[in-house]
């Protein structure tokens, strides 16, 4: 599992709505899964995105 900072950046970079729930989802339901194994679930560091997404941007 990647760390949970990780998968932030990686919703937060999607720009398609379905996409960024779908990926939400699928990221919970990994950490949900690993916390109930009782594994560890780490927390790390990624740098933030520096602004909104390109093809959010194109869509104004």
């Amino acid at each position: 599992m990647m760390p949970l900072a990780q998968m932030a950046c990686e919703v937060l970079n999607t720009a398609d709505g379905r996409e960024k729930t779908s990926l939400s989802r699928r990221f919970a339901a990994e950490w949900f899964a690993n916390r109930n194994a009782g594994l560890p679930v780490e927390v790390a560091l990624a740098p933030p995105p520096t602004g909104p997404h390109a093809q959010m941007r194109q869509s104004f």
